[in-house]
């Protein structure tokens, strides 16, 4: 505190010149962190000229917890003449750090430094922006080279969502035909989703078939595990085209958390609904391994589905054994069922093909 400009200068200057030891880095650090605090201005003219460059990136990254906010903008500046590693390193971690208190600041950086930011930026500044003004962060990245970035869009309708679900709902409906949403799709799907089943229906049914079947699968991929059962019981309800290509998969993840809850399900429906619900389950090549599920496949009255859907179970077995013999026969299963299902499997061209699918 009593030291000169210049002594202080010097003192950083005999710091990068000591011989190269593990202490190095935590002694610059901790110099230049308590200069901050002292006499900000003037460490920030010593770090344009860093006495260390071997050690220059831990003690930026040590640093960005201890400058002002009002001195990050400049320190970004510095990072800019870094070399490409450095830069790829600890301009993230200053953006990050800059754009809950500056994001307008945070917003002109990357505007000035356009090969020097990622879109992986531009959703950290959509992240700490939105949330606040939405109106400012959406026309700032409209107007930008991020604006055709699913991750930064996504980030962006990700905020929206904790402040105005339905605005963002709207916004995402708006551009369903363009692909770059197809992320901030899906978020919208799971946010709704965990409020009301029913306006998810809404939305979906606003998608082209592809798409909901797509916003569908993401949702069964993400579902917490206690959210399976009510998750395939609503697909379920959809119509055939949107669900047909999901509902298998949600039900095999149902019956992987509660198998005697999701087969129980099952059974109860009537006889042609039990018949697609068992060939989707099997056909998904994710449902547990189960004397109860081959039976159920036994019982799909058309004889060809039947095979098919067996099929599937003796390749998902011979996938996971690589000779799926063995493990026909410790499932426990009727001789009649046992001889069935080794049959298919001689009838397979090799265990690494999928059966014909009509």
């Amino acid at each position: 505190m009593t030291a000169s400009p210049e002594q202080r200068e010097q003192w950083a200057q005999k710091l990068g010149a000591l011989p190269d030891t593990p202490l190095k880095p935590i002694g610059l650090t901790a110099f230049y962190a308590a200069w901050l605090d002292l006499k900000p201005e003037e460490a920030l003219r010593s770090l344009r000229r860093f006495p260390d460059l071997l050690h220059r990136v831990s003690v930026f990254d040590g640093l960005s917890a201890a400058i002002p906010t009002s001195l990050l903008p400049q320190m970004l500046d510095v990072i800019s003449r870094f070399t490409e590693v450095e830069r790829s390193i600890l301009i993230p971690l200053y953006l990050t750090a800059l754009a809950p208190t500056d994001p307008i600041g945070t917003a002109r950086f990357i505007d000035s430094h356009p090969t020097l930011v990622t879109s992986a930026d531009a959703a950290t500044l959509m992240s700490a922006w939105a949330g606040d003004d939405i109106v400012s962060a959406k026309k700032w990245l409209e107007a930008g080279p991020f604006s055709n970035k699913p991750d930064v869009l996504r980030a962006l309708v990700d905020a929206w969502l904790t402040k105005d679900p339905l605005g963002a709902r709207d916004y995402v409906v708006l551009h369903r035909n363009e692909a770059e949403f197809e992320e901030a799709a899906n978020a919208v799907a799971l946010h709704l989703f965990n409020r009301s089943p029913e306006q998810t229906r809404e939305l979906i049914m606003l998608f082209k078939d592809e798409q909901a079947s797509s916003i569908l699968g993401n949702l069964i991929a993400t579902a917490n595990r206690d959210q399976f059962a009510k998750l395939a019981m609503w697909i379920s309800t959809l119509p055939s085209e949107i669900a047909e290509a999901n509902l298998g998969y949600a039900l095999a993840s149902w019956a992987t958390v509660n198998p005697k809850e999701a087969l129980e399900w099952v059974r109860q429906k009537p006889a042609a609904e039990r018949d697609r619900l068992i060939f989707g389950l099997i056909r998904s090549n994710n449902a547990p391994d189960s004397a109860e599920i081959v039976a159920l496949g036994f019982q799909i009255r058309d004889p060809q589905k039947r095979d098919e859907a067996l099929s599937w179970l003796v390749l998902s077995l011979s996938a996971e054994s690589g000779d799926a013999t063995e493990r026909i026969r410790a499932l426990g299963l009727t001789p009649f069922q046992t001889k069935h299902l080794l049959e298919l499997r001689r009838r397979l061209p090799n265990d690494d093909q999928a059966p014909d699918n009509h």
